[in-house]
């Protein structure tokens, strides 16, 4: 027996109706909101590699805390990243 994902009343033009154009349509008002949105998603990626080693599925975090601490030095260059955001 086959499943499917998509609900038998899924139909993406009522969604789109619904929402809207996204981020097309977000970015004609809010034009600074939208190019922040990548610029602190890379910001975001950065702080979880440092502390979790990588940015997707981090191997270094554990219940509690983390198993390694960052570096001084690490942490203030990724301050000043941060903070560019």
């Amino acid at each position: 027996m086959t499943t499917s994902t998509t609900p038998a009343t899924w139909r993406p033009e009522a969604f789109t109706a619904a929402v809207g154009d996204g981020v097309v349509e977000m970015a004609r008002d809010h034009r600074g909101a939208v190019e922040r949105g990548p610029a602190r998603k890379q910001a975001g990626n950065a702080v979880l590699e440092l502390v979790g080693g990588r940015a997707i599925r981090p191997v270094n975090v554990r219940v509690g805390g983390f198993y390694r601490a960052p570096a001084p030095e690490d942490l203030r260059a990724l301050d000043l990243t941060v903070e560019r955001t």
